[in-house]
């Protein structure tokens, strides 16, 4: 299992406001100092292929958020559910992470 202290789970692709504001969140957990990963998964709104918010894209080309395998096994201090769009299309898989505290 590997340890994060945030992990937040949203739809990286919408090209507004959602996306700008969780691109400022995640800047923010790095500014801080906080290890972040992101679980990106499909929400139902988006109804052709979308790349990821530019901003998105390049905090994880720098390496300041990890794009993570929803498949994998995580523990975090917090996890962030996005968007509640993201529920509207379940993961074919269940999520397997642990966390202290969960929001939404």
């Amino acid at each position: 299992m590997i340890d994060y202290d945030v992990l937040v789970i949203a739809d990286p692709r919408f090209p507004g406001g959602t996306s700008t504001g969780l691109a400022a969140e995640l800047a923010a957990h790095g500014r801080s100092g906080y290890s972040s990963a992101l679980i990106a998964l499909k929400g139902s709104v988006l109804k052709y292929p979308h790349p990821y918010h530019p901003a998105i894209r390049s905090l994880i080309d720098q390496g300041l958020v990890d794009l993570v395998d929803p498949a994998g096994r995580y523990h975090a201090r917090i996890a962030i559910f996005h968007h509640p769009m993201i529920f509207s299309r379940l993961p074919a898989r269940p999520l397997r992470f642990k966390a202290d505290i969960a929001l939404l």
